[in-house]
């Protein structure tokens, strides 16, 4: 993933809440995006630059505290949210709390050529990814095989 797209999803992740009369440019909601990232970038240290594109465990990146860019926390599964796994480890994290919606496979999705149901499980599956705190869906996309005889 590239620095300046974990730094957007790091953006749209955070609750962000100062105003932006005494906020740093990357901060201020109505600036444009891209000079937002081109400030925050220009504010971080190589080692945080580093840190926000490294993994720390199995499915978060480090944030850069000191700018107040949260942890990047991402998720995986090929029919929904993953369940919660250990820290550094595949096991399951045994959390009651995160029962997750097993969707059919994009595979099926693609093959009903139906744009609303694509819209409402790309609705539903982001609905859930935030409930669960998670920022990026590291899921499998929709591809279409095309065969011309």
């Amino acid at each position: 993933m590239k620095l300046r797209t974990v730094i957007i999803s790091a953006f749209a992740a955070a609750a962000l809440s100062a105003s932006a009369a005494d906020a740093p440019l990357y901060l201020d909601r109505t600036a444009p995006l891209e000079d937002r990232v081109e400030d925050a970038l220009s504010r971080m240290t190589t080692r945080e630059k580093i840190n926000i594109i490294h993994a720390q465990s199995k499915f978060c990146s480090a944030g850069v505290p000191r700018l107040g860019i949260p942890e990047l926390w991402t998720s995986d599964g090929p029919h929904g949210v993953r369940p919660e796994v250990l820290w550094d480890e595949w096991e399951q994290a045994g959390w009651t709390n995160d029962s997750c919606v097993a969707f059919p496979a994009l595979t099926c999705l693609a093959a009903s050529w139906n744009p609303d149901m694509a819209r409402l499980y790309g609705v539903s599956i982001g609905e859930e990814a935030r409930f669960r705190g998670k920022a990026v869906l590291l899921g499998p996309g929709v591809n279409l095989s095309r065969i011309h005889i």
